[in-house]
């Protein structure tokens, strides 16, 4: 009689390994493999440090890593190149005077004191005093939220 070979065992690679591969936190890979069971994890001691450590099936990490990849055509352009890409498709008619971090936001978004306070280029303290005088509409959601095309009409 003729054992059969018994299947190898998978390779295992360190929640720090996986988290790189995946563009993740380790945190993140551990709630992936923990909570979530999208990946097969064990316990084992390094020898090294002489101590415990959460190691990862390879096979899962590379699937998974598979799974994340982005499907838009976005994807094939370098990040360094995307300021490149906005600068080129902006209107002929020139650079917005003074143009603000804020500009790609649409009138109808609330922002935060901190937020409006960025946009207006002043104090938080004064745009909470607008608030407070009534010469700026604002709604408390959670935090204090102020539209922005009410910021633009001050």
């Amino acid at each position: 009689m003729t054992q059969a070979a018994a299947a190898p065992s998978p390779e295992y690679i360190t929640k720090e390994i996986a988290a790189e591969m995946l563009g993740i936190s380790p945190r993140r890979v551990l709630e992936l493999a923990t909570s979530e069971k999208k990946l097969r994890w064990k316990e084992s001691y390094n020898p090294d440090s002489h101590r415990r450590q959460t190691v990862l099936s390879l096979e899962d990490v590379k699937r998974l890593a598979a799974e994340r990849q982005p499907s838009t055509a976005l994807s094939a352009i370098p990040r360094s190149a995307l300021p490149q890409l906005a600068a080129s498709s902006t209107p002929a008619s020139g650079p917005a005077p003074e143009s603000r971090p804020f500009d790609a936001v649409p009138p109808c978004v609330r922002l935060t004191v901190k937020e409006a306070a960025a946009y207006l280029r002043i104090p938080e303290q004064q745009v909470r005093a607008l608030i407070a005088s009534g010469k700026l509409p604002a709604e408390k959601v959670g935090h204090t939220r102020v539209r922005r095309r009410d910021l633009d009409a001050l």
